[in-house]
């Protein structure tokens, strides 16, 4: 073979080698490309899943934020209705303690009154008197006279 044929060879082996690198570095780089491409993909999707994470965020902060309003209020009302209650529990001890006709104590309230101060007379060493009066017939009186207590 002459020179210019093993010159053709060698021209023509170096340019399959060259080739083979040129493919390598291709492949390389289609590769290199297909994991940036996934890369991609995946910090898309990361970037979408944040910004779902935060909407999420700022919703249920809003949501406690109504929640928390809603309790105090609901608090308030609990307040107001428990304050009247027991205005009305008060009212309907006093209520109990008195004699309807009449507007005076009882004799439970009158039994009660008594206690605390015969108590308070043995405390402080003090003398008590007590006076009581026993009117018989006493709604006959008011009936026929048509006396009303309260102004009394």
């Amino acid at each position: 073979m002459s020179d210019d044929g093993r010159d053709l060879k060698t021209q023509l082996a170096a340019a399959q080698k060259t080739i083979s690198v040129l493919m390598e570095h291709v492949e390389h780089a289609i590769d290199t490309a297909g994991s940036l491409h996934n890369l991609f993909e995946h910090n898309l999707q990361l970037e979408k899943a944040i910004t779902e994470h935060i909407r999420n965020e700022r919703e249920l902060e809003q949501f406690n934020r109504s929640l928390e309003e809603l309790v105090a209020q609901r608090t308030l009302e609990l307040k107001d209705a428990n304050n009247q209650l027991n205005q009305r529990n008060a009212n309907l001890k006093e209520l109990v303690r008195r004699d309807g006709l009449t507007g005076l104590f009882n004799h439970s309230a009158m039994i009660d009154i008594l206690s605390q101060r015969v108590a308070e007379a043995q405390r402080y060493q003090l003398g008590l008197s007590v006076i009581m009066f026993d009117i018989d017939f006493f709604k006959k009186v008011i009936e026929v006279n048509k006396l009303d207590m309260r102004s009394l």
